[in-house]
């Protein structure tokens, strides 16, 4: 009884000791700087594509956008006047290339049939 009694308090120790370092650095989850500048380099590619959605390019000096999600769209004004970010709807169809080198690609219409557009 008394070894379950003493694994209990080491483990509650432990718990307690846990939820203090997560209390600590909560506020830190909230920096995306600080995240970023923390992760490796495959979590920093994860981030970004689940920002942009893979939409992202550079084009000009510039990284361009047709999509971002809408929790980090408040500070696109301020991106676009420091020639950081151009957030532009519909650009992406314009701007990257659809398919291969030669236009392939495969669409599908309405019905959920392939056409190829040669």
């Amino acid at each position: 009884m008394l070894t379950i009694r003493g694994a209990i308090e080491r483990l509650s120790k432990n718990r307690n000791q846990a939820f203090s370092i997560l209390d600590k650095n909560l506020a830190l989850l909230g920096d995306l700087r600080f995240v970023y500048e923390r992760s490796e380099t495959l979590e920093k590619r994860e981030f970004v594509t689940q920002v942009f959605d893979t939409n992202l390019y550079y084009e000009n000096g510039v990284y361009r956008t047709p999509y971002m999600l809408p929790v980090f769209t408040h500070n696109h004004l301020i991106m676009k006047k420091e020639g950081l970010l151009i957030l532009k709807k519909g650009d992406f169809q314009t701007k990257i290339p659809l398919g291969a080198p030669e236009g392939i690609r495969t669409p599908i219409d309405g019905t959920g049939n392939h056409n190829s557009i040669h």
